[in-house]
């Protein structure tokens, strides 16, 4: 990871024509909007000196491209860096992750009629209830949650391979809150909003994993299971009925 000062991060925004003054980016810092730079003494008697990481250059032009020439507006803002996995602060990853259980609340009648429709999701949503989504992330300490997040945006661990799992059968993965998912053509086919709602859920299901660890893993393996079994019993040829003699 390459590192900047204070001066040389302003002097690269400045030489980019990115006019931002160092108390934009305190403001920003504080809002979870740039990730927490690190500190270094200049020597005995000379004070500190902060460290920002070299990925605060494209944080800074995201921040200013989300607001199309107006007033910015952090939430906007933060949901722009998030969209695009950018290195941001744990203030803002966890507002991001509480969005869930809001939405599970309020979407509480169509989860019911979901898992009522998927019978093998039954067991899984009745786990994953708003409050124990809530608690988790709560219980996600500053430090675990940007390692999750930098990681998810990684998928080089065991961790990611649960997830990764659990991505690819949609049923199972939206029990949490529905999101879309790409076509044949890939992931670009997916809206800004789209692809915010997936590394949101992303997020959240490591965190969870993390929090719950091998109950989650077991619910959550009893579902595919038994959604992948009976998909092929489903598409399985019919019985063959001969003749008689």
């Amino acid at each position: 990871m390459n590192e900047l000062t204070t001066e040389e991060l302003l002097e690269t925004l400045h030489g980019a024509g990115m006019r931002v003054s160092h108390d934009q980016l305190k403001y920003w810092r504080r809002n979870g909007l740039l990730p927490k730079p690190r500190r270094r003494g200049r020597g005995r008697g000379l004070g500190v000196e902060q460290l920002w990481d070299e990925a605060c250059v494209e944080n800074v032009r995201l921040i200013l491209e989300s607001s199309g020439g107006k007033r910015i507006n952090l939430i906007t803002a933060g949901h722009h860096l998030f969209t695009y996995n950018q290195p941001l602060g744990e203030p803002l990853l966890s507002r991001i992750l509480l969005e869930i259980p809001s939405e599970m609340r309020e979407q509480a009648q169509q989860r019911t009629k979901n898992t009522v429709a998927d019978s093998e999701l039954v067991e899984l949503a009745r786990f994953l209830t708003p409050q124990k989504v809530k608690d988790a992330i709560a219980h996600t300490d500053e430090n675990t949650l940007i390692e999750l997040y930098q990681r998810i945006n990684q998928f080089e661990t065991p961790l990611e391979g649960d997830i990764a799992l659990i991505s690819n059968c949609q049923q199972v993965f939206d029990v949490l809150v529905k999101t879309e998912f790409p076509d044949l053509t890939g992931r670009t086919s997916l809206s800004d909003d789209a692809l915010y709602r997936r590394q949101r859920s992303f997020l959240a299901w490591a965190v969870l994993i993390r929090h719950y660890g091998d109950s989650l893993r077991r619910i959550a393996s009893s579902a595919l299971q038994r959604i992948v079994l009976n998909s092929m019993s489903y598409n399985a040829d019919p019985p063959i009925n001969w003749p008689k003699a």
